[in-house]
């Protein structure tokens, strides 16, 4: 995948009843690309993806794909508590037509970087999209560290890494480390 400039973690804009607006959802995706974002990454933290139903989930990719009808690539967060329901939300983005997935790792119980690695490695494995790695230990209690990540770009279908820990010395390291031959992120 190639893939470089500003893609942006948009909104999931919400009517009083948290269902979908997808009228300011279009005009929020045709704004971004008449401005000339490089991609579109639906469902991330901004999108506050982790509150919304399943549903919900699957309307705003679906809106949003439609929307950019191929214009520019979507990002689809699919980040889920445990890997079977993150498969699940892989299977719903490639059906819809999502360009890859943005996967963070499950939060609410801490988990050892080898369960992190095998839980990565079974999206890659299953995914016909490709994989970022989302980074935000803030949300889900898990820090990635350079050998760790190093591990996780040994898979073909790990394209790249979207790191919005914060931390400057850790996406320094992932530059350097990685910046040439996967795609590195900072949001």
């Amino acid at each position: 995948m190639d893939l470089k400039g500003i893609v942006p973690p948009i909104i999931t804009p919400l009517d009083r009843r948290e269902r979908i607006d997808k009228n300011s959802l279009k005009q929020l995706v045709n704004y971004l690309i008449a401005n000339g974002v490089a991609g579109i990454f639906v469902l991330g933290s901004t999108g506050e993806s982790v509150t919304l139903t399943p549903s919900i989930r699957t309307q705003a990719i679906e809106t949003v794909v439609d929307e950019v009808n191929g214009r520019i690539p979507v990002l689809a967060g699919i980040g889920d508590n445990g890997t079977f329901r993150t498969l699940a939300n892989c299977k719903i983005a490639q059906q819809i037509g999502a360009d890859s997935v943005v996967v963070c790792p499950p939060f609410y119980f801490e988990y050892t970087k080898p369960e992190i690695i095998k839980h990565y490695t079974r999206i890659a494995d299953e995914s016909k999209l490709p994989v970022f790695i989302y980074s935000l230990p803030q949300r889900t209690r898990f820090e990635f560290d350079i050998p760790t990540v190093n591990k996780l770009f040994q898979h073909s279908n790990i394209v790249g890494i979207k790191d919005s820990w914060g931390n400057m010395d850790f996406f320094q390291h992932l530059v350097f480390n990685f910046g040439s031959k996967k795609l590195v992120f900072q949001g």
